[in-house]
């Protein structure tokens, strides 16, 4: 049998330590617990490790045996923190990273009519573990809409509206919670968005959002208000009002401490 030679092993001579060194967009499938629901989480995976100066290389199918353990579990602290210190241990670093990007699809009832239909929102996860302490946050993307208040006060007949996109970041350990994350931010929109509608949905959604006009502020604080009412931890909360009558969007920002 041949030998195998340890390259990445070597030992480098141009005295450069690399902050990050890995492997980008790997193939990713799990689970999310949504309340009472499981529902499906696709997407990719990025892996990385601090490279100290002395060294040539990292161990880069370390990475991908070791993100392989989490392909079709659920996405959890008792899960996903084994994994990472295994990354950890075997690349022999004091920092690795994760990151997953994935799209889930809920299922959701029109409030009306009661037709059920699928819903894409997304979830990015952002860990590491740092000298053997794990650290990680996930962020939650959802979409609902906002009618503006501007408009309504001003405008003879009607208003115009705008798709929201609203981001919550909270602590990865809070993941179990997700559903009432999404439930809490979701209810301080405008009128919440629905996947299957018939004519008298489209009536209640439409007039839930006249009567309920924010701008793309009023959003953020009201999430941010929902989720402390709620004992829920976060640190940011976004809106994005992709504009109807404007060639830009808007956007607001909370970042908690």
């Amino acid at each position: 049998m041949k030998k195998i030679t340890d390259v990445q092993g070597q030992v480098d001579l141009r005295d450069l330590d690399i902050k990050k060194v890995g492997i980008t967009g790997y193939a990713y499938r799990g689970m999310l617990l949504l309340g009472k629901e499981i529902v499906p989480a696709q997407g990719t995976a990025n892996c990385f490790a601090y490279l100290d100066k002395s060294k040539k290389g990292t161990h880069m199918s370390r990475m991908s045996r070791n993100l392989n353990q989490l392909i079709d579990k659920t996405i959890s602290l008792d899960n996903f923190e084994p994994v990472l210190q295994k990354i950890y241990s075997d690349l022999e670093t004091p920092q690795i990273y994760v990151e997953i990007t994935a799209n889930s699809i809920r299922t959701k009832e029109s409030p009306v009519s009661k037709n059920v239909g699928f819903e894409e929102f997304k979830i990015n996860l952002d860990l590491k573990i740092d000298n053997g302490d794990f650290y990680g946050t996930c962020t939650l993307a959802f979409t609902g809409t906002s009618l503006c208040p501007a408009s309504k006060t001003n405008s003879k007949h009607g208003a115009h509206n705008q798709r929201s996109v609203v981001k919550v970041k909270f602590p990865f350990e809070e993941i179990n919670k997700l559903g009432d994350y999404l439930h809490t931010a979701e209810e301080q929109l405008s009128a919440i968005v629905y996947p299957v509608i018939k004519l008298d949905d489209e009536a209640y959604i439409t007039e839930k959002a006249y009567e309920n006009a924010k701008f793309v502020e009023d959003i953020v604080r009201d999430v941010v208000r929902g989720l402390q009412k709620n004992d829920l931890k976060f640190t940011l909360v976004s809106c994005e009002n992709l504009e109807s009558i404007h060639t830009h969007n808007a956007y607001a920002e909370i970042v908690i401490k």
